[in-house]
């Protein structure tokens, strides 16, 4: 086993999309804060999942310290100063509870839906690189000005929002990994999207690759003094005494093995006490400490997170 060295300690966030009413949304949130989860997020898609950011500012309204926030916003919907002042606004307004996630875009549907061109892979990238550096310069508080290649900005003034957020790249191409071993406070590492916007490259699906993505970034990022959180987001939980059958049931779906599936971060299945060990284990050999659920397995995973949140 690989020993990453994480010092981080665990936290859990729990990714949430809808709700039938504004009660129930607080609800939602208060349940997650009360079984021990550090974070709500929501996802950022075309469709019917509540929007990001007025989502964001209610979670936080109807809790006490439950950070919020988005897994991961698509660069290309907002334009990055824009996107840079609603996120200052609903991190004043959340009082600094917020963590800002962001990514180059990978879901084909959503440009299609929203009559925007799906380009090529290098110029998604380009276009984050360009936006992150805008929203740093934008949540550092002092007026700025930018000439990029993609976008072009004169005489920002920003709005201060102090405590300055986390900011949270994830993907799970080489480069995109290095931009956000680079520059983000914590990397989500995920499967490699397809170049058409058809989904993930789950031919990748092994250990060796995982954890060769996760040293990379661990490697880029201790060579310039960084030593960013690393979180996965989980595909699936299940507590369970028939740990083998749902393993290779799962394993059956992904085309592999169980023993193949259950050496990735992305699976959850066993015992209270085998997930624990789980992902102790895998902490020690990707690094990984920051682990984000699906709501529909918050209760499940709710007395895994009690036991090891903070340790």
């Amino acid at each position: 086993m690989t020993d990453n060295g994480s010092g981080h300690p665990f936290r859990f966030a729990v990714q949430c999309a809808t709700a039938a009413s504004g009660r129930a949304w607080a609800d939602k949130a208060r349940r997650a804060e009360a079984l021990g989860y550090d974070v709500l997020a929501l996802p950022d898609h075309v469709g019917t999942q509540l929007a990001p950011m007025p989502a964001l500012v209610a979670a936080a309204e109807a809790t006490d310290n439950l950070k919020v926030g988005v897994l991961v916003l698509d660069n290309d919907f907002r334009h990055p100063l824009l996107l840079a002042h609603e996120l200052a606004t609903v991190n004043l307004l959340t009082e600094g509870r917020l963590e800002v996630g962001i990514g180059a875009g990978w879901n084909g549907r959503d440009y299609t839906a929203l009559g925007l061109e799906f380009e090529a892979p290098a110029v998604r990238l380009a276009k984050l690189t360009e936006a992150v550096e805008i929203i740093d310069r934008y949540l550092e508080g002092n007026t700025f000005s930018f000439a990029g290649e993609h976008y072009e900005i004169a005489d920002a003034r920003p709005l201060a929002s102090a405590p300055r957020p986390p900011l949270l790249i994830a993907g799970g191409g080489p480069r995109l990994l290095r931009l956000a071993a680079e520059r983000a406070d914590i990397v989500g590492i995920f499967f490699t999207s397809r170049p058409d916007g058809s989904g993930f490259d789950v031919t990748e699906l092994s250990p060796e690759v995982f954890e060769r993505k996760t040293q990379r970034v661990r490697r880029i990022a201790r060579a310039m003094g960084r030593d960013p959180e690393l979180n996965v987001l989980v595909q699936h939980v299940a507590v369970t005494n028939d740990r083998s059958r749902i393993a290779a049931a799962r394993a059956e779906e992904y085309e592999t093995d169980a023993a193949t599936l259950m050496g990735l971060p992305f699976e959850l299945i066993g015992t209270v006490d085998q997930i624990v060990a789980d992902l102790e284990e895998r902490r020690a050999r990707y690094g990984i400490s920051y682990v984000t659920i699906n709501e529909s397995f918050m209760e499940a995973l709710g007395p895994i997170v009690q036991r090891l949140s903070g340790s």
